[in-house]
């Protein structure tokens, strides 16, 4: 039966359908305007409070100790029961710090991801607070999925994760561009690659940074993406430039990154890039400024990819770890500076990377 439509009726169901498409287009052009105003998550993401001063000259401005003073270096965890067992394995290796290089839990649940680390890394339950002292940079997972759950990320890497103001100093923007000191430690934070916001001008503060603080001979770039040449597997565009390599470089700082589902470490080298050269095989890697050496440490419970052949064949490569090989597993990279084999010396430290499984997979030794 057909409905008796009347004048009135049809006048308020016109009325209602013009009032609702004028609601979605200013929705729409809402979202456009922010799109084009704020393009990437940077403007959420807070600043540190602190600041670091310049380094005063003379002689080097080494840790205090106590030694060994062991560094965990991490990538691309994840929630799941391995990335736990890999905060067990950093709590096991009595590290007093975490340098997590992006990825952090692949679902942008800032909230989840604390608890997860709290699970392992604390006495206490969450929110108390953490026996590791825990920086990160951000990886393009952090990223991808929208920008409102950076602030989460930020306030609690400031705010919940990050040192008391008396024991480090931070200046700049968390995990994108900032510069913290912890046990006279330099640890840059970079978002170069990541996202475009703070891309551009990266090199330059790197070597003003660095510049500034030669006097500290521990000075780590950390950054989550990676140039092709210094990967083994193919991780998609290069989003990053040679220039960010070459900065840490320059200045004398080892450079750690993630994305890539594997561990390698290259030899000590007098160029990343776009040639790279190979300045000594010595497993003992002295580093100084225009000599470093690269590390990927992204096996911290994800995933394990497999290396491609072209560029494992490289050689730069100092070690790997991949899908296929027989001690492949989930684990970390630590660093034992003032470890026992290397004489309690404060500007020498021992590197190694384990799994879960308690297999040692690379040894090295490092000195600044």
């Amino acid at each position: 039966m057909l409905r008796n439509w009347s004048i009135p009726t049809v006048f308020y169901n016109a009325g209602f359908l013009v009032l609702t498409t004028a609601i979605i287009c200013g929705l729409v052009a809402v979202g456009l305007v922010v799109a084009l105003v704020d393009p990437c998550p940077c403007s959420t993401i807070v600043a540190y409070n602190g600041t670091v001063s310049n380094a005063t000259g003379g002689a080097p401005i080494v840790p205090a100790g106590p030694f060994p003073l062991t560094i965990a270096i991490l990538a691309d965890q994840g929630l799941s029961s391995r990335a736990k067992d890999v905060l067990q394995l950093v709590r096991d290796q009595n590290a007093s710090i975490v340098l997590h290089q992006g990825d952090f839990d692949y679902i942008q649940g800032p909230k989840c991801w604390v608890k997860q680390l709290y699970s392992r890394l604390a006495n206490e339950t969450y929110p108390a607070a953490l026996v590791v002292n825990y920086f990160a940079a951000y990886g393009n997972h952090d990223f991808e999925r929208g920008r409102w759950p950076m602030r989460g990320y930020s306030l609690r890497l400031r705010d919940q994760l990050h040192p008391l103001a008396s024991q480090c100093c931070c200046q700049g923007r968390v995990g994108v561009r900032a510069t913290c000191v912890w046990q006279n430690l330099v640890l840059l934070q970079i978002g170069a690659g990541v996202t475009d916001c703070y891309t551009e001008g990266t090199a330059d503060w790197v070597a003003r940074e660095l510049a500034r603080l030669s006097d500290y001979p521990w000075k780590f770039c950390m950054f989550h993406m990676t140039r092709e040449e210094m990967q083994l597997g193919h991780s998609g565009t290069d989003r990053i430039g040679w220039d960010v390599y070459e900065a840490c470089r320059q200045g004398g700082a080892i450079v750690l990154t993630g994305h890539d589902h594997r561990y390698a470490r290259t030899h000590l080298m007098s160029s990343f890039g776009p040639t790279q050269t190979v300045n000594s095989t010595s497993n003992t890697l002295q580093v100084q400024p225009g000599r470093s050496f690269v590390v990927i440490s992204a096996l911290a419970g994800y995933s394990i990819r497999r290396a491609k052949a072209s560029l494992l064949a490289n050689p730069w490569w100092a070690a790997s770890l991949n899908k296929g090989d027989p001690l492949a597993g989930f684990g970390g990279l630590f660093l034992q500076i003032g470890s026992a084999n290397v004489s309690g010396d404060p500007r020498q430290a021992t590197g190694y990377f384990m799994t879960t499984a308690g297999d040692v997979t690379d040894t090295f030794t490092v000195q600044v």
